[in-house]
């Protein structure tokens, strides 16, 4: 059954489209966009655990898109790193050795970003739950918030220009979310609230759980 969730990647797009590239459009306009597009995406796939545990009726809907969103981030992210290599770098490795070491360690956490981004994709599903244990399996989703952390630093490396941090409008916004979705997580570990345990509470509305 195709799901909404689906539809939510082309609407994120089509709002940078206006908002950031200000209906301008380049290839390197369309990578910037797709690395915004990513962040936004798997952080809202993040944020929308903690948000159904403070809010359950008005986000709880939402969970049964987690997923999707999140795998829809992940495949931005790649073509993000595709485009990047091709464009700028032409798939010489080694000449990014001779970058400035700022801009190094900004590819370097960028490439540990989608590597960790990657595991998370490969693995969630039940299977991976079954053959890990659900505590193992939850243990290693939890790389995701330190991946977003990395892809905010990568970010804020990327776009310094002459010393000075410099991103259109849009861009803050996008980082701030960033920012915002890793606050929520504390939010949810400081006020002690009980870990999920089992998958299905990952991706499940709350209201479909409970039902007998």
């Amino acid at each position: 059954m195709f799901s909404k969730a689906h539809f939510i990647p082309a609407v994120v797009m089509a709002l940078l489209f206006v908002f950031y590239a200000y209906f301008a459009f380049s290839i390197p306009m369309l990578n910037k966009m797709l690395a915004l597009g990513a962040v936004v995406l798997i952080g809202f796939s993040f944020a929308l655990g903690p948000l159904t545990r403070f809010f359950p009726k008005t986000f709880g809907f939402y969970l049964a898109w987690r997923k999707a969103i999140g795998l829809w981030g992940f495949a931005f992210a790649v073509a993000h790193a595709l485009i990047s290599l091709h464009v700028y770098y032409g798939w010489d490795f080694f000449a990014m050795l001779a970058f400035p070491s700022l801009k190094q360690f900004a590819l370097l956490t960028g490439a540990i970003a989608i590597a960790l981004f990657a595991v998370m994709a490969f693995i969630s599903n039940k299977a991976w739950v079954a053959r890990l244990g659900y505590e193992k399996w939850r243990s290693v989703l939890r790389v995701g918030y330190f991946a977003l952390l990395l892809a905010i630093v990568h970010f804020y490396l990327i776009e310094i220009k002459d010393g000075v941090f410099t991103v259109r409008p849009a861009g803050w916004l996008v980082l701030l979310f960033a920012i915002a979705v890793i606050l929520l997580r504390f939010a949810v570990l400081f006020k002690g609230m009980p870990e999920k345990q089992s998958f299905e509470a990952h991706v499940t509305p709350p209201q479909e759980l409970s039902r007998p």
